[in-house]
């Protein structure tokens, strides 16, 4: 971090889409920018597809569904319990 904000890319990125119009576009410069772990969050799917950088490409770790708890590999000691979430 410096005065004018974040140098380099974030290493987890959480989306929530609404449309998958762009989604193959941001998946491919968070691959490309090294984002080590990447969450698509799909309200309406009621789902959680978690991806994880290996080498330089994403693998799929998980699709999540509301009954889960999504995990990061990268904030330690953080989980997100999906029933809060999709709560409405």
């Amino acid at each position: 971090m410096d005065k004018d904000g974040c140098l380099g890319a974030p290493e987890l990125i959480i989306e929530i889409i609404s449309t998958k119009k762009d989604v193959q576009q941001k998946f491919d410069l968070y691959q490309e920018n090294e984002v080590l772990e990447y969450w698509i969050v799909q309200p309406g799917d009621k789902t959680v597809s978690v991806f994880d950088l290996v080498g330089n490409a994403f693998v799929l770790r998980k699709i999540y569904v509301e009954d889960d708890t999504v995990t990061s590999n990268v904030v330690t000691n953080f989980s997100l319990d999906l029933k809060l979430v999709f709560k409405c």
